[in-house]
């Protein structure tokens, strides 16, 4: 298990005990929900930061499932049993996150989790829609890209906060802010793709009014294996070879592209007939003497 290198003491939401209690919970999801001992870490605030652009460096084209742990804090005075930390989830595909921002369907792997105090698993309903292949959205990401944020501007639908799982796009089961630094949890909500049922798993959260916690830190966790891992690097390293390709000036086509240029002959035309290249090379007395000349022939 990836957990089990750092042990109980690594520093981070899953630990070795968290992973394992959530390998016996996921099992039955699906084939790739089961590969949590060879999960790998795609992202963690607290050591990467809270940037958008980081977090897409870090997961965008990872391909296969994720599994994102929030540690969030509960208001002062929310909870009567003394009990403030709560760690919620969720499973979605890691297609989702892209600069534009994506809606993702609805999948038998795609799961909502309540991880502390108790923990609690929501996974996607079966009903005639999903049957049919009719699939609803169960997660959002807003993007951060300019046709995204004209998105969000001009559409009534949509999303207000960086990320969202259920629910709709304007409200989601679980909502984290733009700023990374809230999340909103609510019980159930009308068209919601999972299963209703509290996300806070403690008697005075039992009713369905949202509740509004302090995000603590929060990770990303790939569940695709070393496979996924490498085939996310090999796209990265195309990526950046395509933009080294891109910086890279060819000089030669570039002065073959010059000598064939309306440019040039407009250049040519207002300096007499003299190239530019040419026009390089003169010095400012030069320059003088060629005026001189010119205004005698005319």
């Amino acid at each position: 298990m990836a957990a089990d290198e750092g042990s109980e003491q690594r520093q981070g939401i899953l630990t070795a005990g968290l992973a394992w209690a959530l390998a016996m919970l996921l099992g039955p999801a699906g084939p790739e929900l089961r590969r949590w001992q060879r999960a790998s870490l795609l992202y963690q605030q607290a050591s990467h930061g809270s940037s958008t652009n980081i977090f897409l460096t870090k997961v965008e084209g990872y391909p296969g499932p994720v599994a994102l742990l929030f540690e969030l804090r509960m208001p002062d005075g929310e909870s009567s049993s003394g009990e403030r930390r709560i760690v919620v989830g969720a499973v979605v595909d890691a297609s989702l996150f892209t600069p534009l921002g994506l809606s993702a369907k609805g999948a038998a792997s795609a799961c909502l989790l309540a991880l502390h105090p108790r923990m609690c698993r929501f996974a996607v309903k079966v009903d005639a829609k999903e049957a049919e292949g009719r699939k609803q959205e169960v997660a959002y990401f807003t993007g951060h890209s300019r046709r995204a944020a004209a998105t969000r501007a001009t559409s009534s639908k949509a999303a207000t906060g960086m990320l969202g799982f259920g629910g709709t796009s304007t409200t989601p089961r679980m909502e984290l802010d733009a700023a990374c630094a809230t999340m909103t949890l609510r019980r159930a909500v009308k068209g919601d793709m999972f299963h209703s049922g509290p996300l806070v798993c403690l008697p005075e959260f039992d009713s369905y009014a949202p509740i509004q916690c302090r995000v603590l830190d929060w990770e990303v966790w790939g569940l695709g294996g070393e496979a996924a891992v490498a085939l996310q690097q090999e796209a990265r390293a195309r990526e950046e070879r395509f933009v080294e390709q891109r910086k890279h000036v060819d000089r030669a086509q570039f002065a073959e592209d010059w000598e064939n240029s309306p440019d040039r002959a407009i250049l040519g035309f207002a300096t007499g007939g003299v190239t530019g290249r040419e026009v390089a090379r003169f010095s400012k007395a030069e320059e003088a003497t060629l005026d001189r000349n010119r205004v005698e022939r005319t």
